[in-house]
Parts: structure tokens; C-alpha cells; sequence
């Protein structure tokens, strides 16, 4: 029975709980929750982006080689980095095939 409702529950409900909740409880607290969430997805996001990153990276460079992967990563712009940023930098990335 349990596992039946459980398989029914989608985010939808989720934040209409939670906004029932807040009205009831306090908006602070669901508010501040929820944004934990949102914080906590997007570095979770971030790290599995940035492993990714580097993985198909050491392939390629496995498949051609370093010195070819290297001057073509070279020949991007670097971008400033941010907290929200969904690739590692050129240079982490360069620095990650050397050493690989």
C-alpha cells in the first residue's frame, strides 16, 4: 500500500505540500528548506557536470591524444568561472589530460 502512494507522488505535490505547509507553519522555515534544496541540486549537478567533463576530456585524449586534445581545448576562449558554472576552466581541464 505504502509503495503504491509513494510511486504516485510527483515534485507538483511535493511543493503544494510544501506551500500548505508553509501557510500553516511559518514561510520562513519551507522557504529557507526549499532554497537548501535548490543549493544543494545545483552543486550536486555541478560536480556530476564537472566529472563528466573531465572523463569524456581523458577519453578523447585516449582516442587521439594528448597533444591534439590539448591544442584543440587551447583554442577555446577562456570564460570566468562562477559558483553556477557547468565546466570546469580550460585550464583545470588542459592541467587534468597532462596529468592523466
Amino acid at each position: 500500500m505504502t509503495r503504491f502512494i509513494l510511486d504516485k507522488i510527483t515534485p507538483f505535490f511535493v511543493i503544494i505540500f510544501l506551500f500548505g505547509l508553509s501557510i500553516i507553519k511559518g514561510f520562513i522555515y519551507v522557504w529557507s528548506f526549499l532554497f537548501f534544496l535548490f543549493l544543494t541540486r545545483a552543486f550536486i549537478i555541478r560536480f556530476l557536470n564537472f566529472r563528466r567533463e573531465y572523463y569524456s576530456d581523458s577519453y578523447a585524449a585516449k582516442l587521439l591524444s594528448k597533444e591534439i586534445m590539448i591544442s584543440a581545448l587551447s583554442k577555446f576562449p577562456e570564460i570566468s568561472s562562477s559558483i553556477f558554472s557547468t565546466h570546469p576552466s580550460i585550464k583545470k581541464r588542459i592541467k587534468n589530460i597532462e596529468n592523466d
